[in-house]
């Protein structure tokens, strides 16, 4: 399950626009509100989360829900993460295991992609492109898009591996380049 959330949001970072004018170079940081409904053992679990992030790799997720991990806050800064943990008080730092580092790369990846491949960039800019594929055989289909301040924003995503459903993601309260204090990905 770790693994799906932080594919889905690393993606999501950098699968943001669709607009011909506004491409991924353009935009520098956002946030936003999530609902993940994931599938356990025939049951949804549900999880809240805000997401602030400054591309290219500094990114903070605070839990919001389920109420026993309100408060837990991760932050990504290259290849480092830093846990808090409020139940106990406390924080941890690590580094990022290959899942993580993988998903950095996979941003990367699609930037790159975007600046050197006339016909991925015309595709992805048209809409064209609504599903990503792993090697791995997960698939990240972008459900619903929104337009946001120019960008063509998923704010519905469902993430399978092969043809079976592990999560649904929905968005709200994007807001796309806010100024972010230094002190906000701080613990």
């Amino acid at each position: 399950m770790k693994k799906i959330c932080l594919i889905l949001f690393f993606v999501l970072i950098n699968i943001l626009s669709f607009g011909a004018e506004k491409t991924l170079s353009d935009i520098k940081s956002f946030q936003f509100d999530a609902r993940e409904v994931t599938l356990i053992n025939g049951k949804n679990r549900v999880k809240d989360y805000n997401i602030k992030a400054v591309l290219p790799d500094l990114i903070k997720k605070e839990i919001i829900f389920p109420e026993e991990n309100k408060g837990e806050i991760y932050i990504y800064n290259k290849n480092k993460k830093i846990v808090y943990l409020p139940l106990f008080q406390q924080s941890y730092e690590e580094e990022l295991d290959d899942e993580e580092n993988y998903i950095i790369k996979v941003i990367k990846d699609i930037k790159t992609k975007e600046q050197k491949d006339a016909k991925f960039k015309s595709n992805f800019y048209s809409g064209k492109i609504k599903e990503l594929e792993y090697e791995s055989g997960l698939r990240i289909v972008f459900e619903k898009l929104e337009k946001v301040k120019g960008y063509y924003f998923p704010v519905q995503i469902t993430v399978y591996d092969g043809d079976s459903k592990l999560s649904e993601v929905m968005l709200k309260k994007i807001v796309i380049n806010p100024e972010f204090l230094s002190s906000e990905f701080e613990i």
